[in-house]
């Protein structure tokens, strides 16, 4: 039996409003509005999604050069037909169908200009999303690297290469889902379980592949993973004292290196990953609020709610039945 392709594929190859103008020589740009400056090059995530979104997915403009620039968030490109020239931190990457291109935020990248047959998918992504996913992939892994460079380690600009995933059905099928998923979604998207999940399937799949890395490397990737792994596995007593004696440091000269490679102290670390972990419980259970925030290690019920309102602009309640499908 043959098998399928992408089947958004179709739809995907029609002409944009952007590529017309192109094409019939209305412009010879690209399109700058998307761009936080002009003169800086840097593309901005809030020019580009909803408000209250984390995530979402454009095609890549083609007949045009894309000069160098940067992004503020997370894109990953992946090539449903045709290729994709680019220069990635100055390296040249030639991807065709089935590749994969994992960028994260700060790093230049200037692409070629694609023909009608060069159909690129842009995943455009908030760092954020990333920062529950690591309990999906193995912490020795290339993806778990990348998250912790991405999220938790400003100064580090990394891109990894996939080669051949259309060989892999399942990162195909998931692909297909996420989109779906994405295009059928009319409100918030911003912490969907679905999306989230299938996102964590599709870096599941990826872990089984190994990537080419462009990078500023750093040593230090390993201790940041752990210290993140045991929050997440201590969100209730998560204590600095304690992992300072796991790893063999002194409290004092931890609490240092977190906030020198993480920009990060310690207590906001484990407050930012103890409200994902809450956003995930009010939408996939039917606890009480005030249960999961005990739960989870928030003894004062006021601070919660403060901290809550502070970083999503909603309540908790409110999150939950704006979100919970």
């Amino acid at each position: 039996m043959k098998e399928k392709g992408y089947f958004f594929i179709k739809n995907i190859k029609k002409y944009s409003h952007e590529e017309m103008n192109i094409v019939t020589n209305s412009t010879s740009e690209i399109d700058y509005s998307i761009f936080k400056t002009a003169k800086d090059r840097i593309v901005s995530f809030d020019k580009l999604v909803n408000e209250g979104e984390q995530i979402t997915v454009r095609r890549h403009t083609r007949f045009i050069d894309y000069p160098k620039h940067s992004h503020d968030y997370i894109e990953i490109n992946f090539v449903v037909s045709g290729s994709s020239t680019q220069r990635v931190d100055g390296e040249l990457v030639e991807l065709k169908k089935g590749d994969l291109l994992f960028l994260s935020p700060g790093i230049e990248h200037d692409i070629s200009r694609c023909e009608e047959e060069d159909v690129m998918i842009n995943f455009i992504i908030n760092p954020s999303f990333f920062e529950s996913l690591l309990t999906f992939i193995d912490a020795k892994n290339f993806l778990s690297d990348f998250i912790v460079q991405t999220v938790f380690k400003r100064e580090t600009f990394t891109a990894l290469v996939f080669k051949n995933l259309n060989t892999n059905k399942e990162v195909k099928s998931i692909i297909n889902k996420i989109i779906t998923e994405l295009k059928n979604q009319k409100t918030n998207i911003l912490h969907n379980s679905k999306i989230k999940f299938l996102v964590g399937l599709l870096f599941v799949e990826l872990s089984n592949e190994t990537p080419y890395k462009i990078s500023k490397n750093s040593y230090n990737d390993k201790i940041i993973l752990d210290i993140i792994n045991y929050i997440e596995n201590n969100l209730e007593d998560a204590s600095l004292i304690t992992l300072s004696e796991k790893l063999n440091f002194k409290d004092y000269n931890l609490a240092k290196f977190i906030k020198k490679n993480t920009g990060q102290t310690f207590k906001e670390i484990v407050k930012d990953i103890r409200l994902e972990k809450i956003c995930d419980l009010l939408l996939s259970t039917d606890i009480s609020i005030l249960e999961i925030a005990r739960m989870i290690g928030f003894s004062s019920s006021s601070f919660f709610y403060k901290e809550f309102n502070f970083k999503y602009g909603v309540s908790p309640k409110e999150y939950r039945d704006l979100n919970k499908s």
